[in-house]
């Protein structure tokens, strides 16, 4: 994601810590310990069907810590997290 500030990229990425969100490069300090509780470039995956071709390339090329499950409503994609607390 482009930053306004600097016109350089930052990193899109979520995660949860507890009941703390965690946003940008942060969340690659977090992926290392946390995998399942960090989203990573999921910028990937705006505005794609869970059936796309770029999904499922990505999906296999790369290690995915975390559920894609499809909204059958909508047929996008929805993200499953095995947070911390809820287990």
């Amino acid at each position: 994601v482009e930053n306004l500030q600097s016109k350089t990229n930052t990193a899109a990425g979520v995660g949860f810590k507890e009941d703390e969100r965690i946003f940008g490069p942060d969340t690659f300090v977090n992926k290392a310990r946390f995998p399942t509780q960090v989203l990573n470039f999921i910028d990937t995956f705006l505005g794609e069907k869970y059936i796309s071709e770029k999904v499922k390339k990505y999906i296999d090329s790369n290690f995915v810590s975390y559920d894609l499950v499809e909204d059958v409503k909508r047929k996008s994609i929805n993200f499953k997290l095995a947070l911390a607390y809820e287990r």
